[in-house]
């Protein structure tokens, strides 16, 4: 059997090896012209070039020259005397700093990968003195940072996403969809007990008797974290109850176009919702429960306790502990939720409620409604 030919054998010995270099060509002579970066390919197996342009601003990078064999030099100077197959582009000839001629256009090398640095210095035996990068931002014009395209504040109508969609495409598509919370979000709802609270940043600031003593249900869907609002009926303060919000998205600043998330919910946060100021004051066990298994921040233990511990090392913060706590009843060695929210929102400066609230879940056993002092004294020891 014959052995294998010189192109068979060649392409057996360097199959899928590509040399890579990186290239600029300054095509500012022409109309519109500007310098291109581009990737210049080599492939051994058939001594075949490929130049793919990098396109800048996170666009797609396209090919310049499909992949084909290059001579060396112009045409007329490759073309050998008596032969009609011209001399095709070698390696060695593609070094840093130096000029390459593809069909007329030339081409400055500027560097290479290690790939092909460590190749040519295996194969070719050239020294790295002349495989080293060459700086090329001296050869580059300077360009102004390009404008960033902001998109106009929304004008009410509609969702922002639909009226964002209007703007980036000629033809609109519906904004895209969180497809793993639609999936595995889409039975989640937090429920909180919220009442109605005066804000003085808001147009809104004085609530009458009638309106203090109103108390509502908000809901928050884990799907699309949208909010609900409703209002049990109350024959006492003459309040028929019903629907006050329906289930919606709510945006938590308009000017950073920032909406509100299941982060933003917790007992003790005050919500901004359909022009009034809503504060949190509790929680369902279903809600408590979910938060401390998907890592909610103000429903971890160990970051209270360490609150805790950090606020109890200052004495006049343990006098107000304790004095808050005998408020609500003359023993103090079994403390219930609300004793511990009070003692806790009592300290300088005041944790977050909902801290409280986590320390007592995991101090107090299984069914109990106290929990021993001692235990929450020796959380902050």
């Amino acid at each position: 059997r014959a052995p294998p030919s010189g192109p068979t054998q060649q392409y057996l010995a360097y199959a899928k090896h590509v040399l890579r270099f990186f290239c600029l060509w300054n095509d500012s002579g022409s109309l519109f012209g500007d310098w291109h970066r581009l990737r210049l390919h080599y492939y051994l197996e058939d001594d075949s070039v490929e130049l793919v342009e990098d396109q800048e601003a996170g666009g797609k990078s396209k090919i310049f020259l499909r992949r084909a064999h290059v001579p060396a030099g112009p045409r007329s100077a490759a073309m050998q005397s008596g032969m009609n197959k011209p001399v095709n582009l070698a390696p060695r000839e593609i070094l840093p700093g130096r000029h390459v001629n593809v069909h007329g256009r030339e081409f400055f090398v500027y560097d290479m990968d290690s790939f092909t640095r460590s190749w040519l210095q295996d194969r070719e035996g050239l020294p790295p003195s002349t495989l080293g990068p060459v700086d090329v931002a001296a050869l580059l014009p300077r360009r102004a940072p390009a404008p960033v395209a902001e998109l106009p504040p929304h004008n009410g109508f509609g969702q922002p996403e639909d009226s964002a969609q209007n703007c980036r495409r000629l033809v609109p598509t519906p904004p895209p969809k969180d497809q793993y919370r639609l999936l595995n979000k889409s039975k989640v709802t937090l429920g909180f007990k919220c009442l109605l609270v005066e804000d003085p940043q808001r147009k809104r600031t004085l609530l009458n008797d009638t309106e203090r003593a109103r108390y509502f249900y908000l809901s928050m869907y884990g799907a699309d974290d949208s909010i609900a609002i409703y209002e049990p009926p109350n024959q006492m303060a003459g309040v028929v109850g019903g629907t006050f919000l329906r289930r919606t998205r709510v945006m938590r600043d308009e000017k950073r176009q920032l909406w509100y998330t299941s982060h933003d919910a917790y007992i003790g946060a005050t919500l901004n919702v359909a022009g009034r100021s809503w504060l949190l004051v509790d929680a369902d066990p279903y809600t408590l429960q979910y938060m401390e298994n998907t890592g909610h921040p103000m429903a971890d233990f160990g970051a209270a306790r360490e609150e805790l511990k950090r606020l109890l090392q200052d004495a006049a913060n343990v006098g107000r502990f304790k004095e808050a706590l005998t408020r609500h009843g003359p023993s103090i060695a079994h403390v219930s939720q609300d004793a511990l929210v009070a003692a806790v929102a009592a300290l300088e400066p005041a944790p977050v409620a909902h801290r409280a609230v986590t320390l007592f879940r995991h101090l107090a056993p299984p069914g109990s409604k106290t929990v021993a002092l001692q235990s929450v004294l020796d959380a902050g020891a």
